[in-house]
């Protein structure tokens, strides 16, 4: 299990796992709301596993239920 969560992924998979697009990933980084990004050497943006399960679990924790 441990491997999977530091799997790297890209844009497209974050987009997919948290069901958002990619406009509104980049307002969510640029405004401080969304884990960082791990820039590759060809400057593609990709994201631990971990980062973004972890987000998940921390923004459902935080929510107010009714």
């Amino acid at each position: 299990m441990e491997c999977r969560r530091n799997k790297l992924i890209r844009q497209k998979e974050v987009c997919e796992l948290i069901g958002r697009d990619r406009t509104t990933l980049y307002r969510w980084r640029k405004d401080g709301k969304f884990p960082k990004p791990i820039e590759d050497p060809g400057g593609e943006l990709m994201w631990r596993i971990s980062a973004i399960e972890d987000w998940l679990v921390e923004l459902e924790s935080n929510s107010t239920r009714y």
